[in-house]
């Protein structure tokens, strides 16, 4: 079947940035939920990255910031249907948790 080799399943050692501003760093023992999703095989498109965005803003630039900002208030500024909502769309327990 082509979905056994697509790579939805591959998992990676996670390896820390070190000196690098603004990277995101898991807690000790959590890895990232499909690390290599990006590098699966798509059944309907021509390559995993037909549809790719272009690169986020760079730390610290005025667009970064400005998106920061924005989704800073909606943090300090939602309200408890929000918060309902967001815990709708939250990942299920037990994704991200490496198993010793």
């Amino acid at each position: 079947m082509r979905k056994g080799a697509d790579g939805f399943t591959a998992s990676v050692a996670g390896v820390v940035i070190a000196g690098c501003s603004g990277c995101w760093v898991s807690a000790p023992g959590v890895a990232p939920v499909f690390p290599l999703l990006g590098r699966m095989r798509p059944f309907f498109l021509g390559t995993g990255s037909q549809f790719r965005p272009g690169p986020p803003p760079a730390f610290g630039s005025p667009a970064y910031l400005a998106a920061f900002a924005e989704v800073r208030h909606f943090s300090d500024t939602r309200t408890p249907e929000q918060d309902a909502l967001a815990n709708l769309w939250a990942k299920p327990a037990g994704y991200g948790v490496i198993q010793a």
